[in-house]
C-alpha cells in the first residue's frame, strides 16, 4: 500500500501480493519488521515453485516517509529465493541502496573499502510457516537490518537502524 512504512511485496512469474505494513519485531534493542501473510499464501508459492524453479519467487521491501510534506520512497530490497526447506524461504542477500548524491558518504566508503574496513547495510529477508503441518495457515515475513563487513554479520540495533533509514537510503 503506497505512504506506509515497510510494504513487501512478494511476487512469482503470475502475481504480486501486497502484504502491508511491518511491525517491530525481535527485542526492543534490534531492527527489524515483521509482516503477517494470509492464510494460504505460503502453500500457494510452494505448489508453484515445486513445478517451476525456486528463483521465480520473489521479495521487495519498500519504505515511504513525508518529508516536508512530500511523499519520498525509497526500495530497500528485492530479490529471490536463495535457500530454504518446508518452513522457510530465505531470500538473497543485498547492499541496502544508497543516497548517491552523499558526498560524505561516498568519500567514506571509498576509503573503508580500501582498508577492508567497510561495514554495508543489508537486509536479510526470512518468509517462514510454524511448521510443515501449517503451510495452508497464516506465515510470516521478517526482514532484520544487518550490517555486514568483510568477515562478519550483526543484527543492527533498533538505533541504528533508524539512521540507515533516515540518512542512508
Amino acid at each position: 500500500t503506497p505512504g506506509t512504512p515497510g510494504t513487501p511485496a512478494l511476487e512469482t512469474d503470475h502475481q504480486t501480493v501486497y502484504v502491508g505494513t511491518g511491525s517491530p519485531c525481535g527485542s526492543e534493542t534490534l531492527g527489524g519488521l515483521e509482516f503477517e501473510l494470509p492464510a494460504g499464501l505460503w502453500q500457494r508459492a510452494d505448489d508453484y515453485m515445486s513445478v517451476h524453479h525456486h528463483h521465480s519467487c520473489k521479495a521487495r521491501l519498500m519504505v515511504t516517509r513525508r518529508k516536508s510534506g512530500v511523499i519520498e520512497r525509497a526500495q530497500l530490497f528485492q530479490g529471490e529465493v536463495d535457500d530454504g526447506d518446508s518452513a522457510c524461504m530465505i531470500f538473497e542477500y543485498y547492499d541496502v541502496p544508497r543516497k548517491r548524491d552523499s558526498a560524505a558518504l561516498n568519500w567514506s566508503l571509498s576509503k573503508l573499502i580500501d582498508l577492508d574496513m567497510y561495514a554495508d547495510p543489508m537486509v536479510n529477508i526470512h518468509w517462514s510457516v510454524p511448521s510443515r503441518d501449517a503451510r495452508a495457515g497464516p506465515s510470516t515475513v521478517e526482514a532484520r537490518f544487518m550490517l555486514m563487513t568483510p568477515n562478519d554479520s550483526d543484527q543492527m540495533s533498533l538505533e541504528d537502524t533508524s539512521l540507515v533509514l533516515e540518512h542512508y537510503v
